[in-house]
């Protein structure tokens, strides 16, 4: 996607390519529509960033088309939440490139890339709408920074605006650890080493074992022996690629030797496509820890902050995230935080981000989190899990409410405070919670009817519909594109309390499904 501005030192925040990699191409192409839910999904927060920020325009240039009434359905909401221009999408373009029957299954990037007219197409469209010469005028924004995307600069001759290289080397599973570990915040045994191949990762198997056994009279660790380890695929996201081994019973007073073996064997039946996952370990490496559970309370809570070009951290958000299986699938997050531990969350934060920015990572990134409740002191101990540097599931909630209610983040109560409604002057600020999820399931009435109009019109006869005048509450859609192909929409509930929140998601999930 690309952002066009009036000068090079716009505020405005450029928009990002939501290219996946090609391996997750293949993992998504079960269900056709599966790519519509990361480009909507980041559609209506970007629509919203840039009807802020007036000097600036964008190119969404998306996998697939959206259709009329979803578009609609954004202009809607944008326009009732107090938007000033009649229609929002004046200032932005959409842009997808024909789907050729028959065609192997591409990153958006390479569409392009590949194709002249593509290019020639969207240089017109960039010429068009932006002053000459567009290098001057333009940039392009980028999901994760890759190779082709480097090309897709070039080729249209405009600058590449991301987080570089350093955000791919820090924002993995093996760079996380390793600043986790020069931070000297509590994590997961395990190693930041990369296993490139099944032989790597029962060595590396084998060596946690032998640690654990070395450390069994040590009560500082989240578990005396762990049960079972989890793998993760180094550039995963949302859980793609994890792996959770369990141990052998007895792997404490097994013989090494027996143990190496019984780990090997293990490893293929823990895997449901192993030539696939296989080739991704030797492709993008993979690390090792263990895999943390207890029978206490253990939550998933996570951190927002951005890295300003002058090198400052600012905490943006805290989040709850609903987490679906041991894999660590992301289906969505309730805001804010558990008011228990948010002052520690935002120490993780700003802790992760000053070293963050002295390698060189600017703009969006999250800490997430495991948080266990104790079972003496009945207080909860926090572990870092890892870093994303970039923007990730949990920003776009928090862009589309601050914007759509007009609040701030307060970080001394960790709450979004939004202006009162028209009322006597010194009404104190109002607190806005949330519940967020990608993957609402919808009933096959809804789904057969196959329009956003369905769901939209559900919600509307309840008097659920946001904005509820001026209360700036109720629920609204950010995904309707898979409401057809997967009986499932993305819906964020808004309200003044979290108890308000949860009600209000309860009652929407029981009116859609």
């Amino acid at each position: 996607m690309i952002q066009l501005r009036d000068c090079l030192a716009s505020t405005g925040r450029p928009v990002p390519d939501l290219d996946l990699g090609e391996e997750m191409c293949e993992e998504m192409r079960e269900v056709s529509n599966i790519r519509h839910f990361y480009d909507e999904r980041a559609l209506v927060g970007e629509l919203l960033l840039t009807l802020a920020d007036p000097e600036r325009r964008m190119v969404f240039l998306s996998s697939f088309p959206l259709s009329s009434d979803i578009l609609s359905y954004y202009r809607d909401l944008v326009v009732s939440s107090g938007c000033t221009f009649s229609d929002p999408f004046e200032r932005v373009i959409l842009v997808s490139p024909p789907a050729v029957t028959g065609e192997p299954l591409k990153v958006l990037t390479r569409r392009v890339v590949e194709s002249p007219l593509l290019l020639r197409q969207l240089t017109s469209t960039l010429e068009q709408v932006s002053a000459p010469p567009i290098a001057d005028y333009c940039v392009l924004e980028t999901y994760a920074q890759t190779d082709l995307d480097i090309s897709l600069a070039k080729a249209l001759g405009i600058p590449l605006c991301c987080q570089g290289t350093a955000s791919r080397d820090w924002g993995t599973k093996s760079g996380s650890r390793e600043i986790f570990a020069w931070l000297g915040l509590p994590h997961a045994r395990g190693s930041s080493r990369l296993c490139m191949n099944p032989s790597e990762l029962a060595r590396e198997i084998l060596a946690l074992c032998m640690r654990v056994r070395g450390e069994q009279n040590c009560n500082s660790y989240i578990q005396v022996n762990p049960k079972r380890v989890i793998v993760k695929i180094d550039d995963g996201i949302s859980g793609r690629g994890n792996v959770v081994i369990p141990l052998p019973s007895d792997y404490e007073t097994m013989e090494t030797p027996e143990l190496h073996k019984a780990i090997q064997e293990s490893l293929p039946l823990a895997v449901e496509h192993w030539e696939a996952w296989t080739s991704e370990l030797a492709r993008a490496g993979a690390i090792v820890e263990e895999f943390i559970e207890t029978d206490r309370d253990k939550t998933s809570p996570s951190v927002q902050a951005t890295i300003h070009p002058s090198g400052r951290v600012q905490i943006v958000s805290t989040h709850e995230q609903k987490i679906s299986g041991d894999k660590g699938k992301y289906i969505g997050c309730c805001f804010p935080a558990n008011s228990d531990y948010f002052a520690e969350l935002h120490d993780y934060g700003e802790r992760v981000g000053r070293e963050l920015s002295l390698k060189g990572v600017r703009g969006f990134f999250s800490v997430d989190t495991v948080a266990v409740l104790g079972s003496d002191t009945n207080k909860w101990s926090l572990y870092a899990i890892e870093i994303n540097a970039r923007k990730c599931a949990t920003t776009y909630p928090m862009i589309c409410v601050s914007h759509l209610t007009n609040s701030t983040y307060d970080e001394t109560t960790g709450f979004l405070l939004a202006p009162p409604a028209p009322s006597p002057l010194h009404t104190p600020p109002i607190h806005k919670c949330y519940v967020s999820t990608d993957s609402m399931h919808c009933r096959e009435e809804l789904r057969a009817q196959g329009t956003a109009d369905s769901v939209v019109e559900e919600l509307s006869r309840r008097g659920l519909l946001f904005p509820q005048g001026d209360r700036k509450t109720g629920a609204f859609f950010h995904i309707l594109s898979t409401l057809g192909p997967v009986s499932e929409v993305g819906v964020t509930c808004v309200e003044n309390s979290c108890d308000a929140a949860d009600q209000l998601f309860e009652t929407v999930k029981c009116l859609l499904s």
